[in-house]
């Protein structure tokens, strides 16, 4: 709790105490450099312990309220000062807030003498300048509900070897200042010390120039401060850091550091920025990744880089500030990057329906009812697109019984082509042949035919994608056509063209084998035996010869096996 005097209370107090020390003042000579504290007074006025000062000429001071160490006290430091050795001595006076009063010299170059006031608990000193060469100190020696305090042990002066709270020099006669000495850093994990905390840092008035001096004692830091460093502040922090407090300082005042180890330069914020970065061209050579598809991503990625392909080398060149290629870097590392490989082997049966159940696929052989769990793997219904698909968990008796198949003609592979390609990439097997379609047309009284081609046989297009744990997913779309009858118009034949086709997604475990099924063609026949001549009898004909309509349906099955390329 603070006491506060009235202007009028101070006044007064001032004017006895002129009162008391004026005979023993005379006619002071003014010393050149420096002058000389030749009295202290300790006087209790009004509930009120009045330190009254005098020195040979004008007196240029700083006041400091210090909490830490024990006890609490204020510092009366009188720049370029000495004191007399007859004033040095300690004043007890155990009475109230105050414990004792001590004069002594804090250093001698540049001359500095320091009056400390003990105390019992903090209170808030009055600081009033009576006349150039009398300066007046009050205290209150009591508070409401006062507790008289126990005398703590004295104290010596501070040095300047052992100061308790450095001491920043503020305008002359102007300054307030209260420091606590920082708290000891709080340990971390592991056993290290972290940033030490400030306990309380006030400045009233102060030149910033020593607001920053004083932080650089507190903080242990070298300190170098250019012209712009000006002004007066007010500042009250608890419980800080030196690196909050110092940036709390700087950015209210426009400006800026830069820390070189313990030293640091403290000026303008816009004289400390560093200077505008100069672009970089750096070439970037890419070992595994497309560099078309790589410099969108890149550009993409890194807003404000300019980026260019060199086909020669496979590179691409980019240009940006050195943050920016740091980003290009990361970005680098996740696309330029090996693809993994995967080939695809594929057999392409054409196999009687009446003999699809002997392999055991599809609710035939091996399976228990209709579709599920079989000899070699298990059956998925696709009902919107009439297609069954199988997974082959053992292949080894499967094209046993297949190959039996061939043997005997009920079966057989249309083709067996193998193709690589890599991960997310479309391959495309065709194997079959060109048929001509001819188109003819009049244009002024002449006939001209056109001739296009159509390709006939089996045709597969998959793109794989390597998923996690070696699970690959394939887009597919098979397609065999065949040529069917001949049609004829105008003149002009051609021949129907017979196609099976699918689009799916499947997926697969690296080297497994699925067949991909429902491909079903329906092929009628009308076959007629007759006896020469006679059958050609109209009516009577009929007698000589014989009909047959013959229908066979036939299943295409593809049987996919992908595998991923190992290094």
């Amino acid at each position: 709790m603070f006491v506060r005097a009235s202007g009028m209370r101070i006044t007064l107090i001032s004017l006895v105490v002129a009162l008391l020390v004026l005979p023993s003042l005379g006619t002071p000579s003014v010393l050149a450099s420096p002058l000389r504290v030749t009295q202290v007074t300790v006087k209790d006025l009004d509930n009120r312990l009045v330190v009254g000062i005098v020195a040979t000429g004008q007196i240029l001071f700083n006041v400091t309220e210090i909490s830490t160490p024990l006890p609490p006290r204020v510092a009366i430091d009188i720049l370029n000062a000495v004191a007399d050795e007859r004033i040095r001595v300690t004043s007890e006076v155990n009475k109230g807030n105050v414990l004792r009063v001590r004069v002594g010299q804090f250093q001698d170059s540049p001359a500095i003498a320091r009056i400390v006031v003990d105390l019992a608990r903090p209170v808030r000193a009055q600081v009033h300048l009576t006349s150039p060469t009398l300066l007046t100190v009050s205290l209150p020696l009591h508070q409401a509900a006062e507790v008289e305090a126990t005398a703590a042990p004295s104290a010596p002066v501070p040095t300047q070897l052992g100061v308790a709270a450095p001491t920043a020099g503020a305008a002359p006669g102007t300054g307030l200042i209260r420091t606590a000495q920082p708290l000891p850093p709080p340990p971390l994990p592991g056993g290290t010390s972290g940033p030490g905390v400030l306990r309380l840092v006030e400045f009233r008035g102060v030149a910033l120039a020593d607001v920053l001096t004083a932080f650089a004692k507190l903080c242990g830091f070298n300190l170098v401060t250019d012209g712009s460093v000006a002004g007066t502040i007010t500042l009250r922090l608890l419980d800080v850091t030196c690196e909050e407090a110092l940036r709390f300082v700087l950015e209210t005042n426009n400006l800026g550091y830069r820390r070189l180890g313990k030293n640091l330069i403290v000026g303008s914020a816009e004289k400390l920025a560093p200077p505008p970065e100069v672009p970089e061209t750096i070439a970037y050579r890419l070992s595994y990744g497309d560099p078309n598809q790589i410099r969108a991503a890149v550009a993409a990625a890194v807003p404000g880089v300019r980026v260019a392909i060199d086909a020669r080398t496979n590179a691409l060149l980019i240009t940006g500030t050195s943050a920016q290629h740091e980003e290009v870097v990361k970005v680098l590392a996740t696309l330029d990057v090996k693809i993994p490989q995967v080939v695809i082997q594929v057999h392409v049966v054409e196999i009687g329906t009446s003999y699809v159940k002997t392999l055991g696929l599809f609710g035939g052989q091996g399976a228990a009812s209709g579709l599920g769990p079989g000899t070699f793997g298990t059956a998925v219904v696709d009902s919107a697109n009439n297609r069954l698909t199988f997974t082959l968990q053992s292949t080894t008796l499967f094209f046993f019984q297949l190959q039996a198949l061939v043997n005997e003609g009920k079966a057989r592979v249309v083709t067996a082509p193998r193709v690589a390609t890599l991960d997310g990439n479309k391959a495309t097997i065709i194997l079959g042949q060109k048929v001509p379609i001819f188109t003819s047309v009049t244009v002024g009284g002449q006939l001209q035919t056109t001739v296009t081609y159509q390709d006939v046989g089996v045709q597969l297009e998959t793109t794989p994608r390597v998923n996690s744990d070696n699970v690959i997913t394939l887009a597919l779309k098979p397609q065999v056509s065949s040529l069917g009858a001949p049609q004829s118009s105008g003149g002009q034949t051609a021949f129907i063209i017979n196609t099976r086709t699918a689009d799916t997604q499947l997926s697969v475990q690296d080297g497994k084998t699925i067949v991909l099924g429902g491909l079903i063609s329906r092929d009628e026949r009308l076959t007629t035996i007759k006896v020469p001549v006679l059958g050609d009898i109209p009516i009577l004909g009929e007698m000589f010869k014989n009909t047959s309509n013959t229908i066979t349906e036939s299943e295409l099955i593809f049987l996919i096996t992908p595998q991923i390329v190992k290094d």
